[in-house]
């Protein structure tokens, strides 16, 4: 005769299977078709231009405007199992940006939820690096309860583990216990210019020449420093800085879970070379790589609005730095809370 205990058992494990099998599919999931024109989209690598996203996406037949829902689009091959578009990497780097990563694994975990549950926190370990080759990204149930609910995503390429990320979903509530730290003070992002701006007038000095291979080439992600020097990076600074970001392209169609994956995608930038700020030789060229990224979302999101990201760098050495973020509203609400750490070497030394 069976216990009560041994029923217990055995009714979790069909729970889980059960969960495991359900393919939610949230409000502002996307069909590939509504990205890519059908009669230009090309499935041979050959006929890929990757030497820029503008090139990347008109090879690809991506529509004008759907650069990110391509970039972080998935699609369900099989209850609990998804494949990654194509992944952009430019010609001059060999792995793919981590950003991108982390939105395409968060992107596969919202396909199994409920429209009531939304991104909370995610733990993320960078293991291999990204090629160009479409993830395979295994998403398992590890808790469904009323107001949270736990996932692991496993991201693979050519049998080989890229990122394994453990994300959690909750529902909104109203708090009975509330406060935040205050947004620092700094220029609005109408009275500065964009990065963009800045390196291409500063180029045509002869010491800044070599700010031509950190030109931002992400055509989606403004980026307005508030004090320019931090991003020139040609004399020692603190280990802090500050940028307003947005993102380019209309995110107002998509759910909220969209915009909080298109924000784990802009968090990977400027964070781990805020690291770099106080180095004694500003112009050496380093190795500098994710090695894990956290992030805790507070409250609801618009990332087509102006977002303050707020860096800084507790400590760096033995090859390695860690790094906080935090990104605010304009009008001060605390909105994510990032953690980074990454390897950062001189480029002599660079390996995994």
């Amino acid at each position: 005769m069976l216990t009560n205990r041994v029923l217990s058992k055995v009714y979790n494990r069909l729970t889980m299977s059960l969960n495991n099998s359900i393919n939610y599919t949230p409000s502002g999931s996307l069909q590939f078709d509504n990205l890519v024109n059908s009669r230009k989209y090309t499935s041979s690598e050959t006929e890929v231009d990757y030497s820029s996203p503008q090139k990347f996406m008109e090879s690809l037949g991506v529509k004008p405007g759907k650069y990110i829902e391509y970039a972080l689009g998935v699609t369900n091959v099989e209850p609990g199992v998804f494949r990654g578009n194509r992944i952009y990497v430019h010609n001059s780097r060999s792995i793919a940006f981590g950003g991108l990563l982390l939105g395409q694994a968060a992107n596969a975990a919202c396909q199994t939820i409920p429209q009531n549950l939304y991104i909370n926190s995610l733990h993320n370990y960078f293991i291999n690096a990204g090629q160009r080759k479409p993830l395979t990204l295994q998403v398992t149930n590890e808790r469904e309860g009323k107001s949270y609910c736990n996932k692991t995503v496993c991201a693979t390429q050519n049998e080989k583990t890229v990122i394994k990320m453990q994300i959690a979903f909750k529902t909104n509530e109203a708090g009975s216990i509330e406060h935040q730290w205050k947004m620092p003070e700094c220029l609005p992002p109408e009275e500065l210019l964009p990065i963009n701006k800045i390196f291409e007038d500063k180029i045509r000095e002869e010491k800044y020449k070599h700010l031509k291979s950190r030109l931002p080439i992400d055509p989606t992600v403004e980026f307005r420093p508030v004090d320019p020097e931090e991003m020139l990076r040609v004399k020692t600074l603190p280990p802090k800085r500050l940028t307003w970001v947005k993102q380019l392209e209309d995110m107002s169609e998509l759910n909220q879970n969209w915009h909080r994956c298109v924000l784990l995608y802009m968090s990977d930038y400027i964070l781990l070379s805020t690291s770099l700020l106080p180095n004694k030789d500003p112009l050496m060229k380093t190795f500098v790589v994710s090695l894990d990224h956290s992030v805790w979302f507070h409250n609801d999101i618009n990332v087509n609005e102006w977002l303050l990201y707020d860096t800084e760098s507790s400590y760096a050495g033995n090859g390695q730095s860690f790094n906080n973020g935090r990104f605010w509203s304009k009008d001060g609400t605390l909105l994510a809370t990032v953690s980074q750490s990454g390897i950062v070497r001189q480029l002599k030394e660079a390996s995994l």
